[in-house]
């Protein structure tokens, strides 16, 4: 059983566990799981959606999945080289400072100017867990400040590129600070 042109899909608060593989849904445009229980291997499922070049998902809504720090990255991993995602609602899981550092080398990797260059500009709107310390500070002000670049470079992935090379390679001050979040020797 199979829905060929399924594009909206909310599964909101229905205390799912377990997501069977969403592979066959490349025309989904809205996926909202906000409030269930995903897991490790709903996270997979989904990373394996994000990766298919067919894929047309723009807005994804995990918020409140118990998604811990390796789900994170799981996540940002397979958005590496997604084109299409622009909204993805994480805000109420438990991952912290190394789930956000995930997030951060996908929007931008100072680990070299041409993965900076590469990072993913896509992303306009990434809503994070809010937590405390001084480390997720530093991380959400530079997340903020990629999703900045990407908003106002949308649809111009050269120029994003150009513009975060710009702002972090060619700033040492900016460079030294991200090198360090990231665990990059500078």
């Amino acid at each position: 059983w199979t829905l060929p042109n399924l594009q909206f899909l909310d599964l909101d608060d229905n205390n799912i566990q377990n997501i069977p593989s969403l592979e066959k849904y490349i025309t989904l445009e809205t996926l909202w799981l906000e409030g269930n229980n995903i897991g490790r291997e709903g996270c997979r499922s989904i990373a394996k959606l994000l990766q298919k070049e067919s894929l047309r998902l723009r807005e994804l809504d995990l918020a409140s999945n118990d998604i811990g720090d390796e789900e994170a990255e799981i996540l940002a991993k397979s958005l590496k080289h997604n084109t299409t995602l622009v909204k993805l609602r994480l805000g109420g899981n438990k991952f912290k400072e190394e789930g956000c550092r995930a997030f951060l080398k996908l929007l931008n990797d100072v680990s070299s100017i041409e993965r900076t260059y590469n990072s993913n500009h896509t992303l306009t709107t990434l809503l994070l867990p809010d937590f405390t310390s001084s480390n997720y500070t530093k991380l959400a002000k530079h997340i903020a400040s990629a999703i900045e670049i990407n908003v106002k470079k949308r649809g111009n992935s050269h120029a994003a590129g150009r513009a975060k090379v710009i702002a972090t390679q060619l700033n040492s001050i900016t460079r030294t600070e991200l090198s360090s979040l990231q665990g990059v020797e500078y």
